[in-house]
């Protein structure tokens, strides 16, 4: 059981830790990793371009262009490690800071928010649905770094997560091409969160139905299913609730990126994150309470087969007494050919000894039976 529910989170959450004694900024690349794709979106109000980038002279380059337009901003999706010269690469360009770079990339990573003076670093984690390939959710760390007039976006997985987003980058309405990179990190977060509420109307209805299987007959696969559940939402308990604090942090840091126009949104996605987490609590109190159901339910199925065993016993107790005794054959021989011995059986050699003995039996178990409904031992009597 216990190696069945480690297995399960491990396929939740890909680890991807450094070597012992490791320098920062040195990150392990798994041999299932996906192939790197960067993405670069060049967006001003009036304007937007998508392209894809291939070497780490193109940021640079844009870097240098950047500086000569105030009001272009730059939105760089990283998904996927593969390619590491690539990834070292724009991170080295853009001058991150080794410790930054091994938050990112080295996970799982408790969610935070690190100010590098010249560039902040946000850590979060989405989760994924359920499909028909993945049959649990699977938590994807993101990493999100504010740096002038860019936005870099990294994570191993997931190079559909971000679409959103860039859909409503490419439509241009309200603040998304107006508000600077903040607006954007802000997007980009919101969409993380948001991504959660699926899953946990997933949980919700797993519960719910396996509350009604323990009304309705439970089984030991079913308290090991919720017990496997439960434990799946302790585990993804640890990573929504720091994101609360980092949210949270957002909102009250007075860093120059941050506006208090944009602000605003942030304490609807701090509203967010603060319903996420009651349903994630009602939903451990609901495991819980399906838990106990299902337990006593079985306790109760086991009482109802030892009350028909103890019943089946305490009817041929009696039967087996009347056969043992009537089993002992006292005489062997019949009363015409001996003399009869007057303390032995007289019915044993009646003609009618047999039927009458099985009437008896039958009456015996008529009067058992209803002496334990009348009890209500087999069921309620009716009053």
């Amino acid at each position: 059981m216990k190696k069945r529910i480690e297995k399960r989170i491990a396929n939740i959450l890909k680890r991807n830790r450094p070597l012992p004694g490791a320098s920062p900024g040195v990150f392990q690349v798994s041999e299932h990793s996906p192939e790197t794709l960067v993405k670069m979106v060049r967006y001003s109000p009036e304007s937007i371009k998508e392209t894809t980038l291939s070497s780490p002279a193109d940021v640079a380059g844009v870097l240098k262009e950047l500086k000569k337009s105030p009001k272009e901003r730059i939105w760089i999706d990283i998904c996927g490690y593969k390619n590491r010269d690539l990834v070292s690469g724009i991170f080295t360009a853009l001058e991150i800071h080794p410790l930054a770079i091994s938050d990112i990339f080295n996970s799982p990573q408790r969610p935070k928010c690190d100010d590098y003076e010249h560039y902040l670093l946000i850590i979060a984690h989405t989760i994924s649905e359920k499909t028909e390939i993945n049959r649990q959710p699977v938590i994807t760390q993101v990493g999100i770094i504010l740096h002038g007039q860019l936005v870099i976006s990294v994570r191993e997985q997931g190079p559909a997560l971000l679409d959103p987003v860039l859909e409503r980058l490419h439509i241009g309405r309200g603040l998304m091409r107006t508000a600077g990179v903040f607006y954007l990190a802000y997007a980009i977060l919101d969409s993380l969160v948001d991504r959660y509420y699926p899953i946990m109307d997933q949980y919700m209805d797993m519960m719910m139905l396996l509350e009604t299987e323990a009304i309705k007959r439970s089984s030991v696969t079913q308290l090991n299913h919720i017990h496997t559940l439960k434990a799946e939402l302790i585990y993804m308990r640890r990573f929504i609730l720091p994101l609360k604090d980092v949210v949270n942090t957002l909102i009250r840091n007075d860093h120059h990126l941050f506006s208090p126009e944009v602000k605003i949104y942030l304490r609807d996605t701090h509203d967010h994150m603060l319903e996420i987490t009651d349903m994630m609590d009602t939903l451990r109190e609901l495991s819980t309470s399906v838990m106990d159901l299902t337990t006593s339910s079985i306790s109760n199925n086991m009482n109802d087969v030892m009350k028909v065993l103890t019943v089946i016993t305490s009817i041929f107790t009696p039967l087996m007494f009347i056969v043992g005794l009537y089993g002992m054959n006292f005489s062997q021989n019949k009363p015409e050919a001996n003399p009869a011995n007057p303390w032995n059986m007289p019915e044993l050699y009646s003609p009618y000894g047999y039927p009458v003995v099985l009437g008896i039996m039958g009456v015996l178990i008529a009067l058992m039976l209803g002496a334990f409904w009348w009890r209500g031992w087999l069921g309620n009597r009716k009053s």
